[in-house]
């Protein structure tokens, strides 16, 4: 993820219903078989990778944005 990043392309994220439905589960501090989700067997599991996959996310947007700021100084600099 962060070599697409360093390479200027912009992520994609897909969204999905199984992601949404987690995110729910997340927010509302329920676990995703109480909500019908999942079997209850599958909770933990899913709920590690969602986490995973948020954390992740967030960290390669943090980047970008970093290295969006460091460019825009970067040329700021040469300007002076």
């Amino acid at each position: 993820m962060v070599a697409r990043a360093r390479k200027k392309r912009p992520p994609h994220w897909e969204h999905t219903a199984k992601l949404s439905e987690l995110d729910v589960a997340y927010e509302w501090g329920r676990l995703p078989s109480e909500l019908g989700f999942c079997p209850p067997g599958d909770d933990l599991p899913l709920m590690l990778a969602y986490l995973e996959t948020k954390s992740s996310i967030a960290y390669v947007e943090n980047y970008l944005v970093e290295e969006e700021h460091r460019q825009k100084e970067k040329k700021a600099g040469k300007g002076k």
